[in-house]
C-alpha cells in the first residue's frame, strides 16, 4: 500500500489509517465562538488568537445536494471524467463545507465514507 499523506497539512487527524477513524480539525474561538477548517493562528471571524482546536464530528445535515454532470472545461481530460455527488452540508458543528462523495442513511444524516477506486 503506498503512503497516505494528507491533502493539506492540519486539516486532518492523525494517523492516516484506519481511514474510518481520520476527523477533519479545526478550530473554535473563544472570543467570538466562530468555528473555521483547520488549524489556525487567527479567528477568521474577529481575528482573536483566543482560539481552542477541535476535532470535527462525522455526522450532519444535507441542506442540498447534486450530481456533477459536466466534466471541467479543457484542458482538463474529458474522457475520463466520471460524474460524482456533491453535497452542502452543515456539520453538527454549526460549520459548512461542500463534500464529495457521500452516502447518507434514511434520516438524511451524512456518514463519512472510504472513496471507491
Amino acid at each position: 500500500m503506498a503512503k497516505q499523506v494528507p491533502f493539506k497539512v492540519g486539516m486532518l487527524t492523525t494517523p492516516l489509517t484506519p481511514l474510518e477513524n481520520v476527523r477533519l480539525k479545526g478550530i473554535k474561538c473563544k472570543s467570538c465562538g466562530a468555528i473555521a477548517l483547520g488549524e489556525r493562528q487567527y479567528c477568521i471571524n474577529c481575528t482573536s488568537d483566543n482560539l481552542e482546536a477541535i476535532v470535527l464530528g462525522k455526522t450532519g445535515k444535507v441542506y442540498s445536494h447534486t450530481t456533477i454532470l459536466h466534466p471541467p472545461p479543457p484542458p482538463y481530460p474529458q474522457e475520463t471524467f466520471k460524474p460524482f455527488p456533491v453535497a452542502w452540508v452543515e456539520l453538527d458543528e454549526g460549520l459548512f463545507l461542500l463534500y464529495v462523495q457521500i452516502q447518507a442513511n434514511q434520516e438524511r444524516r451524512i456518514t463519512w465514507e472510504k472513496r471507491q477506486s
